[in-house]
C-alpha cells in the first residue's frame, strides 16, 4: 500500500511541477526529477519482487498451486499428475518462462523510461 501512496505523491508532484512550467522554467527540472524517482522506485520494486517470486523455495509451492488449479479446472486427478510429474513440471516451467518474460519487460520499460527522463534532465 505504501508503494501506491508514494507513487501517487511522486506522480502528483511531477504533474504539478509540469503544470507550473509556464510560471518558471526551472520547474521542469523538478518534474523530471520526480518522474525519474517514480520510474526508479518501480524498477527496484519489480526487481525485488522478481527475485522473491521466483526463488527455488517458492517454485515448489507455486508448482503445488499450479497442480491444484489443473485439478480444479479439468478432469485430471492428483494420481494422474503424480504419475506423469515430469510432463506437468515442463508445462509449469513453460508458464514460468512466459511470466518471467513479462516481468523482465516491465523492468526494462521502467529502467528505459528512467534513463530517458534522466538524460532529458541533464
Amino acid at each position: 500500500m505504501i508503494k501506491y501512496i508514494s507513487s501517487g505523491i511522486l506522480l502528483g508532484l511531477a504533474i504539478l511541477f509540469a503544470c507550473l512550467y509556464s510560471v518558471w522554467t526551472g520547474f521542469s527540472y523538478f518534474a523530471l526529477a520526480f518522474g525519474c524517482a517514480l520510474c526508479l522506485m518501480w524498477a527496484i520494486i519489480w526487481i525485488v519482487d522478481y527475485f522473491y517470486k521466483y526463488k527455488r523455495e517458492n517454485l515448489d509451492e507455486r508448482y503445488k498451486i499450479y497442480c491444484a488449479v489443473l485439478i480444479n479446472s479439468s478432469a485430471l486427478t492428483l494420481d494422474l499428475i503424480q504419475k506423469s510429474d515430469k510432463i506437468f513440471y515442463k508445462k509449469f516451467k513453460r508458464t514460468l518462462i512466459k511470466e518471467k518474460f513479462i516481468c523482465w519487460i516491465k523492468i526494462c520499460f521502467a529502467i528505459g523510461f528512467f534513463i530517458a527522463l534522466f538524460f532529458v534532465f541533464f
